[in-house]
């Protein structure tokens, strides 16, 4: 039996290497790509997903908008920190000119977060979530359908930031007796 995937993504090169690398899995059935905004704006996600999708002929996958920016705002107000690069480019695939497909299909009718709930309910315990950006999409499943990840069977994360720096959220002091 062929192991079921949601792809949760922002859209960058290394996004697209690692849908690149399932679609050839023979073992895998990708069920659907989510877009959340991250590497690039979420119009520019929706569009490298669908391009993708075309590029492997494999225009049966769903590409579904999802997030198009974090759930907490910087302490600016903005939902951009004032230092955010695009490290992929603005496109999220470097800035190349990318020519146009013919097959190019049309993103999913189903919003990400309504289409995340309703795979893994069909197919509980059965779906594996490979999330490549940030996990406000996941985030905002996981409000909206409480039973959402006890029907997951698996998920794995590819967590980091662009910067490598890691900054402590809360700083605690243990004395010892």
């Amino acid at each position: 039996m062929k192991k079921l995937v949601i792809i949760d993504n922002d859209g960058g090169v290394d996004d697209a290497w690692a849908i690149f690398t399932i679609l050839q899995d023979p073992n895998i059935d990708v069920l659907a790509l989510t877009c959340v905004f991250g590497n690039t704006d979420l119009d520019n996600v929706c569009q490298n997903n669908l391009r993708l999708v075309a590029q492997f002929n494999r225009t049966e996958i769903p590409v579904c908008k999802g997030a198009g920016m974090p759930l907490v705002p910087t302490a600016n107000g903005s939902p951009l920190p004032d230092n955010f690069q695009y490290f992929h480019g603005r496109n999220g695939f470097g800035d190349v000119e990318l020519e146009s497909l013919p097959n190019i299909p049309t993103l999913c009718q189903e919003n990400a977060f309504f289409k995340l709930n309703t795979l893994v309910t069909k197919f509980k315990g059965q779906v594996t979530l490979v999330c490549l950006g940030p996990l406000t999409n996941i985030a905002l499943t996981m409000k909206m359908y409480p039973e959402f990840a006890a029907n997951i069977e698996a998920a794995y994360i590819m967590g980091g930031n662009y910067t490598a720096v890691t900054k402590p959220i809360i700083s605690t002091t243990v004395h010892y007796l």
